[in-house]
């Protein structure tokens, strides 16, 4: 009898804006690579991972999400819509991909 073959763990990366956050993911998610897992990573159009991450060997995802704090009223009162929006957005990724585990850097 034949052992099942184990697939790679799909892992979704989400750290986005800051090198505080997207550096210390970037280390582990090629700690986590060299283990065998497959590596995603969501972040934003406009973030300084969407550039970086270029150089990496991972699938990256981007999404229409930006900071909140400090960008004026405008985008205060859009908060609602577009954190729905991006949360919709994560959640198709995330069941597109059958992500297995996901790890978040940063925000508070």
């Amino acid at each position: 009898m034949s052992e099942p073959t184990m697939q790679k763990p799909r892992v979704l990366m989400m750290a986005a804006g800051t090198g505080g956050h997207v550096f210390p993911a970037i280390a582990v998610a090629q700690a986590l690579q060299q283990s065998g897992a497959q590596v995603h990573w969501l972040g934003t159009l406009v973030g300084m991972e969407n550039e970086l991450l270029q150089h990496y060997d991972f699938t990256y995802h981007a999404i229409n999400m930006q900071g909140l704090r400090g960008n004026g009223i405008k985008r205060l009162f859009k908060a609602p819509s577009t954190l729905l929006k991006a949360t919709l957005a994560a959640i198709k990724i995330i069941k597109t991909n059958k992500i297995d585990i996901v790890v978040g850097f940063g925000g508070y």
